[in-house]
């Protein structure tokens, strides 16, 4: 008989570029008569570590917004990282009232947010190692809208690396 394993490998934060990382398996399988078998280790399997990912996401806060109007955020995205990375970006969490409808765009404030690794989640594409991207994020607010502090969360996360957010 025939057998396969798949695994993704995450590598901890602080791994310097070039670290070589070293791997084996243990394993045990039941045979075709249903005996289990003692521990094998697998081949040793190497990783190079080719690049961090790391990224900050920094908004900006409108001091004042008039109920039934659309506000735009600005917030600038840095890759600082040592790869070209494109980031998932996602809203969460916030306190504004019901109602109010969030819409991502890239820094022109018209052109939508593009989904560009075909995963229906909105991302900024690649981005170079030191670079920046402006996503705009515009609320809609409800025309009852009391006065008030609100937030939302945006979080900015790797696409190849998904334990890597902002």
């Amino acid at each position: 008989d025939k057998g396969e394993i798949t695994f993704d490998l995450a590598v901890k934060p602080g791994r310097a570029v070039g670290e070589v990382l070293r791997n084996t398996a243990r394993y045990r399988y039941t045979d075709s008569r249903g005996t289990q078998t003692d521990w094998f280790l697998s081949n040793e399997a190497t990783y190079a570590v080719t690049g961090t990912i790391a990224v900050t996401l920094k908004g900006e806060t409108i001091p004042f917004a008039e109920p039934g109007a659309t506000v735009a955020f600005r917030n600038v995205l840095t890759n600082t990282g040592t790869i070209a990375e494109a980031f998932e970006i996602a809203l969460a969490g916030g306190n504004f009232p019901a109602g109010t409808a969030f819409s991502l765009f890239q820094a022109d404030g018209v052109t939508p947010l593009a989904d560009t690794n075909g995963n229906r989640t909105p991302d900024t594409g690649v981005v170079p190692p030191g670079g920046t991207r402006v996503i705009v994020v515009k609320a809609t607010l409800p025309t009852s809208l009391v006065p008030g502090a609100y937030r939302i969360t945006k979080v900015a996360t790797s696409a190849r690396s998904p334990a890597a957010p902002a």
